[in-house]
């Protein structure tokens, strides 16, 4: 929708657009000044959609779904320091172990050819490989990167994925498709959601899919409950171990090292901070249930929206192989200048800053294919926006992707073009034309609190991937790349791309 959007309000030559929906009007806005000033103003003039109500059976009242401002405040409060680049930095390691994990497992789909598939994950490819669905591939990498970053879990995603795939290659399984739980329950519900955000008239129970929609969230707070039972009994064994400790003579100066790095970094990812929190302002404030709705809108917002990403990234440099050997080129020449030969284990958080060709494709990817392409709000009293009256409950929409096409902001619009975000674009008459155009984290109070996160992760998961002499190639199949939005975009049958070693 977001798109036929975007194309009528480009024949129409639109600065808004007036969009009826059932009984109700909606007005579009894609100028940067009307979008800045529209989530510039959450909890004053304007306030998150009821919308988002409907997937609170799904997130319950974490950060996305949270409707009241002061709750959303105060929760963000608590979580801001987890998402802080001096901690975010210490993460580093687990982002490149992620995504050397995905290397191994792509450079074996790479050398086994077309004889290898054998699920709706990996099929033959008439080019002569083994395509792979990257969607999944990189979902799955993601969620290892969130148990293991926010919450001390490992979720063994991809590692599960391979051997089910290792089992079907043997003859030891029935043939169907590789299941992760957790991937396959969270994947379910971002699809479920389609028909809930509709508002349909209608008894919710009525819509299609609702039973399987809230077993499926059922089961997902089952994982989260015992995600988190584990977790602290694990903080407990580690309170217990700490104090026992230092209560006797200290006898290994790396012995006590590792023990106060293990407990401090226990209190410092996002559920040691909400139950922190939890412990100093009591259950009554942060309840259990506001703990388990954090760690599902992590595990949504983190794994969805970069997969996604990274996803349409894989696509865009299949389709620009020059481009992805400029920025393999760019990760092998800091490598070799830091005396790392070509070891992208070494990669670090700090590395990011110095591939400005990679960062730039990670920009430009967000830039064309946004996995939030469009947010709603409604009018907490009568305003004007851009000269058009917006009455007290109206819904308006900042339509990010129309913006982010904008023709008299970005030259050539639909064209995917990283350069645009270096100097040479500047030179070029590449970049965009207006301030505060680029905004695919959102902005303001609401604004995405995991931008940093899910940047250096994607800037460093593409540097390991391209240094490591991974490539994509367009798949020779049928398939079509359809993209659609469930709580952010996915696309609906797959990223099918094929994996190749240079």
């Amino acid at each position: 929708m977001h798109e036929d959007i975007h194309l009528a309000m480009l024949e129409l030559d639109a600065r808004v657009l007036d969009v009826p929906w059932l009984w109700k009007h909606t007005y579009h806005f894609r100028h940067p000044e009307d979008i800045n000033f529209i989530l510039s103003k959450d909890g004053q003039l304007f306030a998150k959609s009821q919308r988002v109500a409907q997937s609170q059976e799904f997130l319950g009242q974490g950060l996305f779904s949270q409707l009241d401002s002061p709750k959303h405040a105060a929760m963000r409060q608590t979580l801001n320091p987890a998402f802080r680049m001096e901690y975010l930095k210490q993460l580093d390691k687990f982002f490149v172990s992620s995504a050397t994990q995905l290397a191994d497992i792509l450079q074996e789909a790479a050398a086994a050819g077309p004889a290898a598939a054998s699920s709706s994950s990996s099929s033959s490819s008439s080019s002569g490989g083994r395509a792979l669905d990257f969607q999944r591939m990189f979902r799955l990498m993601t969620l290892d990167s969130i148990g293991l970053t926010s919450m001390q879990h490992d979720f063994a995603a991809l590692s599960t994925w391979q051997q089910q795939q290792q089992q079907q290659q043997q003859g030891a399984a029935d043939g169907s498709e590789p299941t992760v739980l957790i991937e396959r329950t969270l994947q379910h519900l971002s699809k479920a959601f389609v028909w809930q955000s509709l508002c349909l008239p209608v008894p919710r129970a009525w819509l299609p899919g609702y039973s399987d929609y809230i077993a499926a969230c059922n089961r997902l707070d089952s994982i989260v409950a015992q995600i988190l039972m584990q977790r602290r009994a694990t903080s407990a064994d580690t309170s217990s171990s700490s104090s026992s400790s230092s209560s006797s003579s200290s006898s290994s100066s790396s012995g006590g090292s590792s023990s106060s790095s293990g407990s401090s970094r226990s209190s410092r990812d996002i559920v040691g901070y909400l139950l922190l929190a939890q412990q100093q302002q009591g259950p009554d404030v942060i309840s259990d249930a506001a703990i388990g709705d954090e760690v599902k809108t992590m595990m949504f917002a983190g794994s969805d929206t970069s997969s996604f990403t990274l996803a349409m990234l894989a696509h865009y440099l299949a389709l620009h192989p020059a481009a992805a050997d400029r920025a393999a080129a760019e990760v092998a020449a800091l490598l070799q200048d830091t005396g790392r030969g070509r070891d992208v284990s070494q990669l670090r958080a700090e590395d990011a800053a110095q591939l400005p060709f990679v960062t730039a494709c990670v920009n430009e990817t967000l830039r064309l294919s946004p996995a939030g392409p469009a947010i709603t709000r409604t009018a907490c009293q009568d305003v004007e926006v851009a000269g058009y009256p917006v009455r007290k409950g109206q819904d308006i929409v900042a339509n990010m992707y129309a913006m982010q096409r904008h023709p008299e902001i970005w030259p050539q619009p639909d064209a995917w073009l990283p350069q645009r975000w270096l100097p040479e674009g500047v030179e070029q008459g590449l970049a965009p034309k207006a301030k505060n155009a680029f905004l695919p984290f959102s902005t303001g109070a609401r604004s995405c609190i995991g931008r940093s996160y899910a940047m250096l992760q994607m800037v460093l998961t593409v540097a390991v991937l391209l240094g490591r002499g991974i490539r994509f190639g367009v798949d020779g199949g049928s398939r079509e790349l359809r993209l659609v939005k469930g709580l952010s975009m996915y696309a609906e049958d797959g990223v099918w791309l094929v994996p190749t070693v240079v």
